[in-house]
């Protein structure tokens, strides 16, 4: 992975797999928390986990490269 140069220290910059792995674990979080529309309305908690998943996946998919992202998407498929 590359460095990124800040301050005194060098940090390491993630490499696109661990971001997509964080979606994808993201997705499936969401997946299992969610059996059904009527249970996710019925549950604040179901809403909540939902809502803070979006929220990491919407971080990493920031933080992927600029390649990575004017490439193929990493899904295909009718979104509604």
């Amino acid at each position: 992975p590359a460095s990124i140069k800040r301050g005194a220290a060098t940090l390491m910059a993630k490499d696109n797999s661990v971001y997509i792995a964080h979606m994808l674990d993201c997705i499936a979080r969401i997946d299992e928390y969610v059996e059904s529309r009527d249970a996710y309305y019925a549950s604040r908690l179901i809403q909540d986990a939902v809502v803070r998943n979006l929220q990491i996946m919407a971080e990493s998919s920031q933080r992927l490269s600029d390649h990575r992202k004017a490439g193929q998407p990493l899904t295909s498929g009718t979104y509604y």
